[in-house]
């Protein structure tokens, strides 16, 4: 077994221009060795190209980023090797070490087969590169040597091409890619899915194919020029969509987690839909940006309300058969009794220039009582469902704007709620969310003192 802190210290160092030839050769030799050292080392080298890309973009840094100091690495008393030596040396074991972890014959081992019943010759238990694997029913499961939990249910026709690769061309794959693993992909007729480390699962048929996102992200790629004008399709954790055989994307769906007997790990959320995306690690404040996505964070759960709560929408009086009367948000005011029990979720979008921003939903599994999307409103309800020690934004331009220049619209049903912004540069578009507590006696960690 290699020690991987020495893969790690040893590949840094190759990257940065700082290693001698002696280093070079120690690295080599113990990717040589074993399969896990080359995970180790191609693991090593993502992490050092993402954070220079950051760096390029400016996008490295802030509040929510730690960097540490750069180490400063004693000189070997052996000759350090030149820019130019030390970049052929990175990509010598790159290419190395890409074609040990993904090119080997052997890349995986059957797990687990429950009443499979075969098209031809059942596999054995080793896997091997380019295996086709035909399931006329029953399931399996499988572990890549790249650490991909794969799962196979049903009729399904897949080739292994590698252990970050597999061509679905029939059926469904549920898949577990550690973080390792980043950048393993299912290849389909119409598409590519591209995994950003998640839990994700694949349905193909005839007419296309369905991604569910159960955790992390995965990017689509589709094979046709007319599809992929669209431009690259992101989906993340409780997202799911429908793409043509083309791999254009037909239409937004919830998530089958019965289906891939995959978890729920949003809690309370069954699905979101287009730039509606959730956010499992709350920020420390509600000042970031992002103009593209629009956030869905869960605040507080089993929360007692002690005293009556203005609200601007209450579910049972919300007129969804009037266009537009829902936008103005001025004059709404409701209330939510006294011992009402809510659990509390918190929609944000922080535009980057004026105009029209994005929109999207999200369904929960179980009924919404209201909703706050004023200011002040906002602003007083902050102190009991808001997050603790995070920065909320006050005053006038929190919330949703009823201004015809500038509408923004929020549409409501029993476990729904849908969202349109119109952007405006001084504005934070919010909105809290108010569902029925499930339990009195279940806390969040964030609850507990």
């Amino acid at each position: 077994m290699s020690d991987f802190s020495k893969i790690e210290d040893l590949a840094q160092r190759v990257a940065d221009g700082l290693a001698d030839e002696a280093m070079i050769a120690d690295l080599e030799a113990l990717l040589r060795e074993d399969a896990s050292a080359r995970i180790t080392y191609l693991q090593t080298l993502q992490l050092h190209q993402d954070l220079e890309r950051k760096s390029a973009r400016g996008t490295l840094g802030g509040e929510n980023n730690v960097v540490d100091a750069p180490l400063e690495f004693p000189l070997s008393s052996s000759r350090r090797v030149s820019p130019f030596l030390a970049a052929a040396a990175v990509i010598m074991l790159v290419m190395t070490a890409w074609v040990w972890f993904a090119g080997g014959d052997e890349i995986g081992e059957m797990l687990e087969v429950s009443e499979a019943h075969w098209v031809g010759s059942p596999p054995g238990e080793k896997l091997q590169r380019d295996q086709r694997l035909q399931l006329a029913s029953g399931s399996v499961e499988l572990r890549l040597v790249s650490g991909v939990r794969v799962v196979f249910e049903g009729k399904v026709d897949a080739v292994l091409g590698s252990a970050m690769e597999i061509a679905l061309n029939d059926g469904q794959l549920f898949a577990a890619v550690p973080g390792k693993a980043r950048g393993f992909r299912v290849i389909t007729p119409g598409m590519n899915v591209v995994d950003l480390g998640t839990q994700f699962g694949v349905r193909v048929a005839e007419t296309g194919a369905d991604v569910h996102v159960f955790e992390g992200e995965v990017e689509i790629e589709a094979v046709s020029s007319d599809a992929a004008s669209q431009g690259v399709q992101t989906l993340t954790t409780a997202q799911a969509a429908r793409f043509d055989s083309q791999g254009k994307l037909e239409n937004w769906i919830a998530p089958d987690y019965e289906g891939f007997a995959a978890p729920l790990l949003a809690p309370g959320v069954v699905s979101t839909s287009k730039a509606v995306h959730w956010v499992e690690h709350p920020p420390s404040t509600f000042g970031f940006t992002d103009g593209r996505r629009v956030a869905l964070v869960l605040e507080r759960r089993n929360v007692l309300l002690e005293q009556p709560l203005e609200i601007t929408f209450d579910h049972q009086k919300f007129d969804r058969s009037k266009s537009g009367t829902n936008s103005a948000y001025d004059s709404h005011r409701e209330a939510l009794e006294v011992g009402t029990r809510v659990d509390s979720y918190l929609l944000h979008f922080h535009p980057q220039k004026a105009g029209r921003g994005p929109n999207g939903g999200v369904q929960f599994d179980r009924p919404i009582i209201g909703a706050i999307a004023r200011g002040d409103q906002l602003d007083a309800s902050d102190a009991i469902l808001g997050l603790p020690n995070v920065t909320y934004p006050t005053g006038a331009r929190r919330g949703l704007e009823g201004d015809p220049e500038a509408l923004d619209v929020i549409r409501m049903a029993r476990h729904q709620l849908g969202v349109r912004f119109w952007a405006s540069e001084t504005n934070v578009d919010q909105v809290r969310i108010l569902l029925e507590a499930r339990s009195p006696i279940l806390l969040q960690p964030q609850d507990e003192e």
